[in-house]
């Protein structure tokens, strides 16, 4: 109890304004973690302070791609065997990581307790960043919608491969029939046009109408990007600064993308609305 009204005076006071932002997609491979990292990386380059979380709390990969092999992680911050200071670490890129457990499935059934520890130790973030950035897990598990709820917009990264635009939709039905998510904002990835879009915004209209899809960009597919992130060469990613210009500015047009007070005390209550059992997100 004296945790859960700490928790809450702690809620309460978050002034400073943060803009938090989910990217997920219905369908694996479609280059979600890389876009993550990018967006991360060129939004610290106009000068702010950017947090990329890992969400793929059971197959974390933002650090391996990273080439960072951090001590401690969310299980540690979760179990109490860390705190938020000492597992929020720097990359060379410019912003910091959350890194998330690889091959930990208590990370996958958090209890209670464990949420808690992680809602507690995130409200002392505010005001450490100018926009947290959260990479999820691919599908719609629960802890996809965890993540994806506790941000104040979700992106959703889409490829040319039917597959993908129809997993796509079937993640943005869910968010708008069982959550009331009414906008969506899309980035096309490995794509020459807009055609996988269109089709998107189609089967929206069709069976969906109340949902509004919103197009801020589309990434070329480059041979260069696969032999960058074998490499793990991230610094030569800044020459394709120019394909993520449009992007980027529109994740900073606060028309669009608000940073809000509260918003990193949005993301610690993600944590104690979780419940493992589908449906159930109310405290």
């Amino acid at each position: 109890m004296n945790n859960q009204l700490h928790l809450l005076r702690e809620l309460v006071s978050l002034k400073h304004p943060v803009g938090t932002f989910s990217i997920t997609s219905g369908k694996g491979g479609v280059g979600k973690t890389v876009l993550s990292i990018l967006l991360s990386l060129f939004i610290a380059e106009r000068g702010y302070k950017v947090l990329l979380v890992d969400g793929d709390v059971g197959l974390a990969n933002a650090n391996v791609m990273l080439g960072i092999f951090p001590d401690k992680n969310l299980y540690h911050l979760a179990v109490g065997e860390a705190v938020v200071e000492e597992v929020v670490i720097d990359t060379p890129f410019g912003f910091k990581l959350l890194p998330a457990g690889n091959g930990i499935r208590d990370l996958l059934d958090m209890s209670y307790e464990m949420r808690k520890r992680v809602a507690l130790e995130l409200v002392k973030l505010d005001g450490m960043f100018d926009y947290v950035i959260v990479d999820t897990a691919a599908g719609i598990g629960d802890e996809v919608f965890m993540f994806t709820l506790s941000c104040q917009e979700v992106v959703v990264v889409v490829t040319p491969e039917p597959t993908s635009v129809v997993d796509a939709y079937s993640l943005i039905k869910i968010l708008y029939r069982e959550f009331g998510k009414l906008r969506v904002n899309v980035i096309l990835n490995k794509s020459s046009d807009t055609f996988p879009f269109d089709m998107l915004q189609r089967m929206v209209e069709s069976f969906l109408p109340q949902v509004k899809l919103d197009l801020i960009g589309v990434v070329p597919s480059l041979d260069r990007i696969g032999f960058m992130v074998v490499s793990q060469d991230f610094s030569s990613f800044r020459l394709l600064s120019d394909k993520f210009d449009l992007i980027i500015s529109k994740i900073l047009d606060e028309d669009r993308f608000m940073r809000v007070k509260g918003g990193i005390g949005r993301l610690a209550l993600g944590f104690l609305r979780y419940r493992p059992k589908r449906g159930n997100y109310g405290i």
